[in-house]
């Protein structure tokens, strides 16, 4: 019995070592591809990159403190990291969610209403959207603190739900639902014929938003599908009323954790400017690095002569 809670931590432990190294880097990729090229500064790659600072902060943030909860037990000899764990999570995945929700409005008026969208949208506004999932997430987050059922049993965090859990849930839920809809409707608007010209400036912005927003779709329902246990498992302890298990708590947020990298993998696979631009990327580099190593060498060889 002693050394079964040791095994399963070493699990752990291994599982979010590997995990925060490619969710950091390949969030980290998105990010500095938008901010180092100008043609990726629209809408929807601000919305885009949004997603994925909320991914890069689970890298950075959350899954290194939850490793430290898991390696640390006299951490948690009191309740406040977990009050922090629970914000956390809570900060983060209620934004992400958002975010989802604002990308499918944004290509749902870029596909059915291409006219309104080139007029009408701007990257000032798309800004402002990821400005809204922040305020709304911070909220609450901090409503998570101040609200909150008994979070701590033993020397493990162990979440028994509340009214805030709920809340949250249902925000969340909302967010998921409206976006479903809003897929679904783009999806029904792309099986009928286009009332737009072909060739025109329309009709090809529709196009190319019917690819990006494809792409979006895969993303978003992955989100779904990795969180979908976390939930089910929280929505049982809801209807028994009990505090969560601490295996099968950090078993589920693995699995959903794990949608930070789905969201960069899918991404560059599917968006072929990104994929593009950070194969010239690594071709630059590598060609300064062939340079700088040639004019070395050209300054080596003399000093030898001599």
């Amino acid at each position: 019995m002693g050394t079964q809670p040791n095994n399963w931590d070493a699990i752990i432990i291994l599982v979010e070592v590997i995990l925060i190294p490619l969710i950091v880097v390949g969030n980290m990729a998105i990010i500095l591809t938008v901010l180092t090229y100008k043609k990726l500064r629209k809408p929807g790659d601000i919305l885009v990159t949004n997603l994925a600072i909320v991914d890069l902060l689970v890298g950075l943030v959350v899954l290194p403190h939850d490793l430290y909860d898991v390696i640390s037990k006299k951490y948690f000899m009191v309740a406040t990291p977990c009050y922090i764990t629970a914000f956390l999570w809570t900060l983060t995945q209620t934004s992400a969610v958002q975010c989802f929700f604002f990308i499918a409005v944004e290509k749902y008026f870029a596909i059915i209403h291409p006219l309104k969208h080139l007029a009408h949208a701007t990257n000032r506004k798309a800004v402002y959207a990821c400005m809204v999932s922040w305020v709304t997430a911070l909220s609450l987050g901090v409503c998570t603190l101040l609200i909150h059922g008994n979070w701590k049993t033993g020397i493990q965090c162990s979440y028994k739900p509340s009214s805030m859990t709920i809340i949250n849930f249902c925000v969340v839920g909302f967010f998921v639902l409206a976006s479903f809809i809003t897929y679904f409707r783009v999806f029904t608007a792309i099986s009928k014929p286009s009332i737009f010209p072909y060739g025109s400036a329309a009709m090809r912005s529709r196009g190319s938003h019917i690819k990006k927003m494809k792409t979006m779709a895969v993303v978003f329902f992955g989100f779904v599908l990795l969180w979908a246990p976390l939930v089910i498992y929280f929505f049982y302890l809801i209807v028994t009323r009990q505090p969560s298990f601490f295996l099968g708590s950090k078993l589920f947020i693995l699995i959903g954790s794990s949608n930070s990298i789905n969201n960069w993998i899918v991404y560059f696979c599917k968006r072929d400017e990104f994929r593009k631009i950070v194969v010239e990327f690594c071709k630059r580099k590598s060609e300064i690095a062939e340079e700088t190593k040639t004019q070395t060498i050209n300054v080596i060889i003399p000093i030898t002569n001599i």
